[in-house]
């Protein structure tokens, strides 16, 4: 057995074996059996949780090779993600630019070359479907989650978008007055940006202590609207704007959606998540 893995390296059997062992949960993410979702934006909302992720992709005449994904790097610059919209009406696009868009490259671990190598995202992304292109591309990732996390950041991810768009036209139609950045997020010029993550109640308490560069700062009365009924883990998706995220990455709106949805509900997003 340790000559076949020392020949072939592992399968999805033997990680799976291995995490299970260690008792670990883990997220599968299958991209051949998906590939109209690029693999990139299902990574990266792992990373941003802080979550171990393995990525295996395949090669020509030496099977599959696997790589652990430390971070990645971040190019405000990019000009693909708004061009790519404004010049081609993409009929792909889902109707908000998701952060993963500025990311350029993955940073990994490669036991043939050495550690902490940039991997282009691009390098591994194919057009053609697996069956016709099937070598050096992206074949799935294995991500290392907590015990209580089910439902995907997708899922959190695309909630937060049709939830709060439907709640600010309601608050609209109502007559409400909504402040010049919630105007902005939803108007026919503008394509909100969305950064999905996973994290604690404990961590997001923390992260109100800090000051914008005015030192303004949450009052205890608004922290304690904010977190009292936060569970202990959640999906946040931090709503913004493009220049806003690729300046300085201010965010409009947090929206919180739950980590672990019972599965009768999980299906539809719910304006009470």
């Amino acid at each position: 057995d340790t000559d076949r893995l020392a020949r072939n390296g592992l399968n999805q059997d033997d990680i799976n074996k291995v995490l299970t062992t260690k008792k670990l949960k883990y997220k599968l993410l299958d991209f051949f059996s998906e590939p109209n979702i690029e693999y990139d934006s299902q990574i990266y909302h792992y990373l941003e949780s802080k979550f171990p992720c393995l990525l295996v992709f395949t090669t020509k005449g030496q099977g599959a090779h696997i790589v652990p994904i430390l971070g990645h790097t971040l190019n405000s610059d990019i000009w693909k993600p708004e061009a790519i919209r404004a010049y081609s009406h993409d009929s792909a696009f889902e109707g908000y630019f998701s952060a993963v868009k500025w990311v350029d490259h993955f940073i990994i671990h490669d036991d043939n070359f050495g550690m902490y190598h940039c991997l282009p995202v691009d390098t591994l992304k194919r057009i053609t479907l697996p069956k016709y292109d099937p070598y050096f591309r992206a074949a799935y990732a294995v991500a290392v989650v907590p015990s209580d996390v089910t439902t995907t950041a997708r899922e959190a991810e695309w909630a937060s978008i049709y939830v709060t768009d439907d709640l600010l036209n309601r608050s609209k139609k109502r007559g409400e007055k909504l402040d010049i950045w919630c105007q902005r997020l939803f108007n026919d010029k503008s394509i909100p940006t969305i950064r999905t993550f996973n994290l604690t109640k404990k961590e997001y308490s923390r992260s109100l202590e800090a000051q914008d560069f005015d030192g303004n700062s949450f009052t205890p009365q608004d922290k304690k609207v904010l977190t009292d009924d936060l569970p202990d883990r959640f999906w946040l998706s931090e709503i913004t704007l493009p220049d806003l995220y690729t300046a300085n990455k201010h965010k409009i709106i947090d929206f919180f959606y739950m980590s672990h949805d019972p599965e009768d509900v999980k299906n539809e997003p719910d304006e009470q998540k």
